[in-house]
């Protein structure tokens, strides 16, 4: 699983040996020292200077530099995962949509799952007060939008999963098979507007979730993992 920083200088990615980095102007990646390990999800934080990540029962996070991990909270392996500009962590389970302050605490389950659903991909959308996530009944996924306060959820794009809204130019990325889209999207009455349109094909499945297995910086660099296991940044 990919995981590209907010400034785009760098990606991170986890293999059965721990999680490696790699700067965008370098040919080698090398292991972030203290992720030795079988670990997943890893996802930066906004200043682009640590990792947080998924192992062993545990949220935990560590410097890009490493050292010493720290704990962030328990959960179960996450169906998706984003570190937050308000310093809070959102991240998918089999009940729902949960959030755990960055710097540890006790995880809130903001948006329950229903009857047979799993929800995934959350992200919080500008000002804070609702949340883009994905929900998948009986393999049939949609993406969707809820307030934070409670009221009813939105349906954004039916079919598409793992979406990640762009703030600066005011789109939406999802996932359709093995395909990425991209659509202009209304992030205040959560409304798409005009036609979808191709942007990557042949984007692996993360095969423990199979969400879309990429990840965009706040400069919209694109990294993904190709089907053929291939990496591209």
């Amino acid at each position: 699983m990919i995981a590209v920083s907010p400034d785009g200088r760098s990606f991170v990615y986890n293999t059965t040996a721990g999680l490696f980095i790699r700067n965008m102007g370098e040919t080698e990646a090398h292991i972030i020292p203290g992720t030795e390990g079988d670990l997943t999800n890893p996802v930066f934080s906004p200043d682009s200077q640590s990792v947080a990540f998924y192992a062993l029962g545990e949220l935990k996070k560590i410097s890009i530099d490493g050292g010493t991990s720290l704990a962030i909270g328990p959960a179960a392996n996450p169906f998706g995962m984003s570190w937050e500009n308000d310093g809070t962590i959102l991240y998918g389970q089999l009940n729902g949509i949960w959030r755990v302050p960055a710097a540890g605490g006790t995880p809130e389950r903001i948006i329950p799952a229903e009857s047979g659903e799993t929800l995934s991909a959350p992200q919080l959308l500008p000002g804070g007060k609702s949340v883009l996530f994905s929900a998948n009944s009986s393999g049939a996924f949609q993406v969707e939008v809820m307030p934070l306060s409670g009221g009813e959820r939105k349906v954004v794009v039916p079919s598409g999963k793992s979406a990640r809204y762009l703030p600066t130019t005011g789109h939406l990325l999802y996932f359709v098979e093995s395909t990425l889209f991209g659509v202009a999207f209304d992030a205040e009455d959560w409304t798409t507007r005009g036609g979808a349109v191709p942007l990557v094909q042949e984007v692996r499945a993360a095969f423990s979730t199979n969400l879309a297995n990429y990840s965009v910086s706040d400069d919209e660099t694109l990294g993904r993992a190709l089907a053929e296991a291939e990496w591209d940044a």
